[in-house]
């Protein structure tokens, strides 16, 4: 993931402009799980909405790549100083932010709850969004 993450501030940083169809597929295969990419009428709605969406580079852009390139911090023992009730969701696909880490993060939070939804990647709020509103409904209501 840091190397990536590299590639993608040089990218940024050199002005490289991706022809948007490459980017829309390189863009579906890191964020989406293999069920979503594996259906081809649902996978040829979002490299669509991908290939339309995206491409402009903004400062904003810039900046959270910065942070990414700082994501080796470890902040689990800041972490165990947070009071308020917590839930953290990971997506059992994830290639960006793997389940394990969001085990981890869940642990060092002193009573957080930690809910796996299956079938679902780094964009799994698009791909199951009954499934993640459910959930964050759920726990609200609690």
């Amino acid at each position: 993931r840091q190397q990536l993450t590299k590639g993608e501030k040089d990218l940024f940083d050199a002005g490289v402009e991706l022809p948007a169809s490459y980017r829309a597929a390189m863009t579906a295969m890191q964020n989406f799980s293999p069920k979503t990419l594996a259906d081809e009428a649902a996978i040829g709605d979002w490299l669509a909405v991908l290939e339309y969406s995206g491409g402009k580079k903004t400062a904003g852009m810039r900046a959270q790549i910065g942070l990414e390139m700082r994501a080796g911090t470890d902040r689990l023992i800041a972490y165990r100083r947070i009071s308020a009730k917590s839930l953290v969701v990971g997506f059992a696909d994830d290639r960006l932010i793997p389940v394990q880490q969001c085990r981890e993060v869940a642990a060092a939070i002193p009573g957080a709850r930690y809910v796996e939804i299956a079938d679902t990647g780094h964009f799994g709020y698009l791909e199951r969004p009954d499934a993640v509103n459910a959930t964050l409904v759920e726990f609200l209501a609690s």
